[in-house]
C-alpha cells in the first residue's frame, strides 16, 4: 500500500512575490517523535489560535520548548476533566517559570504584587497568567 505525504503550506506571504513555506507532514512526525505530536494540538490551543485567546508572553516557541515536561506527558494521560484541567494549570504554571507555586491564582497574585511593588506605572493586567477558571477553558480546548 502506498501512502501520500501531506503537505502543510504557510499562507503568510500571500500577496507577496515570495514562495510559500512548505512542510512535509510526514517528516515533521518523524523529526518531532510521537509524543510531541500526540501533544500538538493542546500545545496550538494552550497558546492560541485564529479563534482562541493565547496566553500572553507565552508563544508556541517557548511552550514548544517546555513541552518535552512531564507535565505534558501527564496531560496526554489525564482523561477526567478534572485531570487534564489540573494538569493543565500546572503546565501553565510551568509556561510561566513559576513552578514554586502550586495554582495560577497564587502565581497570578504574585505576579501582580511584584509588578505593582517594582513598576511605576499601573499593571497591565493582561501581562498576568491567566486565573484558574479561564484556564480551565484553554486546557477543555486543547483536550
Amino acid at each position: 500500500m502506498h501512502t501520500h505525504d501531506i503537505v502543510l503550506m504557510s499562507d503568510k506571504n500571500a500577496g507577496t512575490t515570495r514562495k510559500p513555506k512548505m512542510w512535509s507532514a510526514q517528516k515533521t512526525k518523524t523529526v518531532l517523535g510521537p509524543q510531541l505530536c500526540h501533544i500538538l494540538r493542546a500545545l496550538h490551543a494552550l497558546t492560541g489560535c485564529d479563534t482562541d485567546l493565547r496566553i500572553f508572553g507565552i508563544g508556541k516557541g517557548i511552550a514548544f520548548k517546555k513541552a518535552k515536561s512531564s507535565h505534558f506527558a501527564e496531560f496526554l494521560e489525564g482523561t477526567r476533566q478534572k485531570q487534564v484541567t489540573e494538569v493543565s494549570e500546572r503546565i501553565i504554571v510551568a509556561l510561566y517559570s513559576g513552578s514554586s507555586f502550586s495554582d495560577l491564582n497564587s502565581l497570578r497574585l504574585h505576579l501582580f504584587t511584584d509588578k505593582t511593588i517594582n513598576d511605576i506605572n499601573s499593571v497591565q493586567i493582561h501581562t498576568l497568567p491567566p486565573t484558574s477558571a479561564a484556564a480551565k477553558f484553554h486546557s477543555l480546548q486543547a483536550r
